[in-house]
């Protein structure tokens, strides 16, 4: 059988058609067919010369027509391969296709003459001559002048007639007879009208082509088909539902000579999973029980539609059912063969053919031998055996309606499929865009698969987006890098054209249904990127690589539907976003190894890598477009309008572009922009909206960006991506989309550095300030700096661990209160406080200054990890993250907890950070209060001396604060101070005789040196 077959996507409907050809070794011949004794108008046939009428010489020629891109339609000839008694495979096809050789012949009658038209299928253009009876090429219109394309075979007085005997030469009107202009083909390339009395000029039909399972089973993907008529709609078509064709190649033989499984095509509805990747049963499928096990189309040997216009004993009018391979009567001759209402292993046994495969490419005919009940009459007879009948399949009207039944004449049948999945019900009802993550379930259990991923678009490897199947590591699939929507459907076809809303890259499809609700199998894949998919791994050793093409014919998905973020994917910033620096390192680990931009020292221009987040520049990101005018191109939809597809418009993907100010306190007018290969500094730019780049910025799963030209969104060629491939130099050669491994160095955008936190466990401590001085706390329990030069119980604080597990800890900081029985006084931010103050004076309780909040320690209780105990408005409460009505649980635990963290490019230094809003712990001339990190108190961790329960708070604890015009220095009662400025000139030297005493000073920054401590800095007013 025939094992060429390809898929045609005609205008009215999607149909399977073949191109069939015989196959003899590797050579390609023409399909010709029986020999043609009369013509049908309209249908096509070969030409061929011959010089005897029945048997094929050497000297034989086939006409032909062809056309090149650059010439006009051309004679040609195609001589005989070998001589044999039939043409079926005698012309061998040495250039151009079958069709050229082709004529579509079509019966006129002029002036009581029959002519013929011969047009080339091929090449649509007349065979014709001019008024002289010479060869004219490139006709093309019927209207032409009647002596140029009307032929006659003899002298026209009768009609063509390819009986022995009866076959005569080919001349064009006006001509009577052979001797002068007649056709004559000698040799490939020499075809004219001259003398052609003495060869016969025969026309032969196209030959039926047979169908094999494995063709018809291919023509959906595997995914299982149907037959329909052709132009008719039936009622109760059997044949529409899912099938599955199995061809037996020869009788299997059960027992020779009686019983048998007969040579031919059979439609299985059901059928064991061993034969689900076959197309043929053999023998040993027959033993093992397999055919037994599926469910088989038949032709019922007794239903019958009793109409005169298909008479019974004919075999014709009867109907189809289903039945059990083990039901089927397999004996082919003796007493036993099939009788009453067995059902014979015959009526299963179809043969399918291609009548044409040019005139009606796709389109089928069923046939078979079928034991039925011929006589109508007998019909009660029980013991009546059935006769065998030649029938083929047929749609027809019975009554006024149309069904599918057995006649002497077939029809024309499509491959159709019941799976094929209608693509407006996968719409939304309403005018909105349907878009979907893709999600692969094919594959399951296969190395490097698409099991499991997700579809997207990328660059696995070179310049060229193409699509992707990615696991969840990799693929975000709220960005629209990830999402697809279905932009265009073919309504005829059902085809789908699925869109990917970043980058345009689209695929179509038709969609099957499987046997698992919501996954569909792709079937006639076709994409403008390519073909195949990239399916990307995540090894082991964390570690990108790719299996490139593979095909996504046959790949189940499931479409997962989404709601669309338009901004999903891109940075949105406005005026007030916070600077950042930008920081190249393999993860966004804390203890990751850290490259930052900064700007080159020799050039001033250019930037340069650092490894000291010290010397990164920072950068504020202003938008180029205003708020409500984002970028972005309203993008084609459908949607489900009573049941109907209809398209509008809608931005989908939405982004702004933007300047990238270097920020250095001083002058701002300096801007990061794109040179050729390099990332410049351009300076003294007037405004934002001048700076020569504006950047996107693509946000990536793993939380790294990237940084690249406007200009170049979705097209990868031209992204031009700020990247380090090795981390020796900054180049911008890097490309958005590009697959990269887990482990490659990648482009961090960070708004502050935390650093790496103090290891989370509970532990006595003392924070000694790098500037002199410890962390303490006031008779007041207020915040401040103690004039010490050693840790002792006083300055010892607990740090008990709020959440340890956290990727930043942080802890709770408290002291013993001021007697044995008191609460434990606890660190707090006293922001809500001071916002809910019913009056300036309550809130001048909490506030050193104007606007600088004090830093507290609350009396409370730890209750656990996450609640401690406290008094609020005067009533005890317990207090926890969020608050709880039900349970009498406020929120706020937060203003207790702190965050400790090492300072960049420190061996021992920390900073003191509280998790309300980020704030840092900070010095005040000595007080605490909280604020920016650049601001903030730097101090170190020394082991504190455990204090005993029954300790109260020192009152001999020395503190130095500002003020304006003075300086207070707190428990130096008998100690000398001495205050100088910075030239180290003596502004104040006594012994304060009180626990506070106020000395006036000037304007300026002094130092104050108590008797027996380190001293310390101070800022006067």
């Amino acid at each position: 059988m025939n094992k060429k077959f390809s898929t045609l996507l005609t205008a009215s409907l999607l149909m399977v058609g073949a191109l069939f050809s015989s196959a003899k070794a590797d050579a390609t011949y023409i399909p010709v067919g029986p020999k043609a004794t009369t013509i049908t108008s309209g249908d096509m046939y070969y030409i061929v010369q011959q010089a005897g009428e029945d048997v094929a010489q050497t000297s034989d020629y086939l006409m032909g027509m062809e056309k090149t891109a650059a010439a006009t339609p051309a004679l040609a000839g195609l001589n005989i391969a070998s001589a044999s008694t039939t043409l079926a495979e005698a012309f061998e096809l040495s250039s151009g296709e079958i069709s050229n050789y082709l004529w579509t012949v079509t019966e006129v009658k002029d002036a009581g003459k029959i002519y013929y038209t011969l047009k080339n299928v091929k090449t649509q253009s007349f065979l014709a001559v001019d008024g002289s009876f010479a060869m004219v090429t490139a006709v093309a219109d019927a209207t032409q002048a009647k002596n140029n394309i009307f032929f006659s075979f003899g002298d026209g007085t009768n009609a063509y007639s390819g009986k022995t005997g009866e076959t005569t030469y080919l001349v064009p009107k006006g001509e009577q007879d052979g001797t002068s202009h007649s056709l004559l083909i000698d040799g490939t390339s020499t075809i004219a009208f001259g003398d052609g009395s003495g060869n016969h000029v025969v026309l032969y039909s196209v030959k039926t082509q047979p169908v094999a399972a494995t063709d018809l089973n291919a023509a959906f993907g595997g995914a299982g088909f149907s037959f329909a008529p052709d132009g008719v709609e039936v009622e109760d078509n059997i044949f529409d539902q899912s099938i599955k064709a199995f061809d037996v190649e020869a009788d299997i033989v059960l027992e020779a000579g009686v019983r048998a499984i007969k040579k031919g095509t059979y439609f299985a509805t059901s059928y064991p999973d061993e034969l689900a990747e076959k197309s043929e049963i053999k023998q040993a499928d027959v033993e093992a029980g397999y055919f037994d096990a599926c469910t088989f189309i038949v032709v019922s040997p007794t239903e019958n539609f009793k109409t005169s216009k298909l008479p019974q004993s004919n075999g014709e009018g009867f109907k189809f059912t289903t039945v059990k391979g083990e039901d089927l009567n397999t004996y082919i001759a003796g007493d036993n063969v099939s009788s009453k209402e067995e059902v014979s292993v015959f009526n299963a046994a179809f043969t399918v053919t291609e009548p044409n495969e040019f005139a009606s490419a796709g389109k089928y005919k069923m046939a078979l031998t079928a034991r039925v009940l011929a006589d109508p009459k007998a019909s009660s007879n029980k013991d009546q055996k059935h006769a065998a009948k030649n029938i083929q399949v047929i749609a027809t009207a019975i009554q006024d309606v149309n069904y599918i039944t057995t006649s002497s004449e077939g029809s024309l049948f499509k491959v159709a499929s019941s799976k094929l999945v209608k693509a407006v019900s996968l719409l939304k009802e309403e005018k909105a865009p349907s878009v979907f993550n893709i999600q692969f379930v094919s594959g399951k259990g296969t190395k490097d698969s698409e099991y499991n991923k997700y579809m997207g678009v990328a660059i696995a490897s070179g310049t060229d987006l193409q699509l992707v199947a990615q696991g969840s590591a990799l693929a975000a699939l709220n960005t629209p890098q990830y999402q697809f929507v279905i932009s265009a459907i073919d309504t005829k076809t059902q085809t789908i054209t699925f869109k990917n809303l970043e980058t345009a890259v689209t695929f179509k499809s038709t969609l099957f249904e499987t046997e698992n609700d919501g996954e569909y199998k792709l079937v006639g894949v076709a994409t403008e990127a390519s073909t195949n998919l990239a399916t990307i791994e995540v090894a082991k050793d964390d570690k990108s690589d790719y299996t490139a093409n593979v095909s996504l014919e046959g790949k189940v998905i499931t479409l997962n539907a989404v709601t669309v973020d338009p901004f999903a994917g891109f940075a949105v910033k406005d005026q007030t976003s916070e600077t950042v620096i930008l920081k190249f390192a393999k993860s966004a680990a804390l203890n990751a190894e850290k490259l930052y931009i900064g700007v080159d020292e020799k050039t001033k221009t250019n930037t340069a890598l650092f490894d000291k987040e010290s010397k990164a520049i920072k950068v504020k990101f202003i938008p180029v477009e205003e708020a409500d005018k984002p970028n972005g191109t309203a993008q084609t939809y459908c949607y489900n309008k009573d049941g109907k597809v209809y398209t509008a418009n809608q931005k989908m993907v939405t982004y702004y572009s933007y300047s990238a100010q270097i920020i250095d306190g001083e002058d701002n007018n300096s801007y990061l922009k794109i040179n050729s290969s390099d990332l410049e500094i351009e300076q003294n730019v007037s405004d934002a909206a001048s700076a020569a780049t504006k950047f996107l910025i693509k946000e990536n799963k793993d939380g790294s960006v990237s940084l690249f030209v406007s200009t170049a969104f979705a097209n990868a060629t031209n992204a031009k991506a700020v990247k380090s491939d090795d981390g020796t130099a900054i180049s911008v050669d890097g490309i958005a989309y590009a697959v990269e491994d887990a482990d490659a160095i990648k482009l961090y955008l960070v708004g502050e550095e935390l650093g790496v936190s103090l290891e989370a466990k509970p532990r006595h401590a003392a924070f000694k300030s790098t500037t002199g001085g410890y962390i303490s706390l006031s008779e007041k329990n207020e915040g401040v700096v103690a004039i010490k030069t050693a840790a002792d119980a006083d300055l010892t604080f607990c740090l008990d661990t709020a959440d340890s597990k956290a990727t930043v800890p942080s802890f709770y900081i408290s002291r013993r209160g001021a007697t044995p029985d008191a609460q434990r006084l606890y660190m707090f931010n006293v922001a809500d406080s001071v916002d809910n103050a019913i009056s300036d004076a309550k809130k001048a309780e909490y506030q050193w200054y104007a606007d600088i909040n004090k830093v507290i320690f609350k009396a409370a209780t730890l209750v656990n990890s996450d609640t401690l105990s406290t008094t609020v408005n005067g009533k005890e409460a317990l207090v926890a993250t969020s608050a709880d009505q039900n349970k009498g649980i406020l929120g706020g635990l937060n203003n207790f907890k702190y965050q400790i963290l090492k300072v960049a490019d420190t061996d021992d230094e920390y900073y003191i950070r509280n998790m309300v809003e980020g704030d840092y712990l900070v010095s005040y001339n000595g007080l605490l209060t909280l604020g920016e990190k650049d601001k903030a108190i730097r101090v170190t961790i020394e082991k504190g001396e455990s204090p005993v329960a029954n300790d109260a708070i020192s009152a001999d604890a020395v503190s130095v604060t500002a003020g304006n015009g003075f300086v207070t220095v707190k428990g130096a009662e008998g100690k000398n101070v001495v205050i100088t400025n910075v030239l180290g000139q003596i502004i104040a030297n006594t012994v304060v005789s009180s626990s506070e005493a106020t000395i006036a000073v000037s304007a300026g920054v002094v130092f104050v040196s108590v008797e027996g401590e380190a001293a310390v800095k101070a800022i006067v007013k």
